[in-house]
């Protein structure tokens, strides 16, 4: 799954997640910091990756070329 929109990574997340099955990849773009990004929207960025690191069935890695992006896995 693809996700870049708002919905598939913030408001709608475990919806977003649930939809991956086990083995499957969840991507994120836009996950580095940007000078254009609305107030608070830095925040949400790190809350949504501190949410991710810690899911217990999932693996996540951040990668910093682009604007950033997150690959997952979650697990068989």
């Amino acid at each position: 799954m693809f996700a870049d929109t708002w919905p598939g990574k913030y408001s709608l997340l475990k919806e977003a997640l649930d939809m991956v099955r086990p083995g499957g990849v969840y991507i994120i773009d836009d996950m580095d910091p940007r000078a254009d990004w609305p107030d608070g929207h830095m925040e949400k960025a790190k809350r949504l990756l501190s949410q991710l690191w810690c899911l217990n069935d999932w693996t996540f890695s951040l990668c910093t070329f682009g604007t950033g992006v997150g690959i997952g896995q979650r697990g068989f």
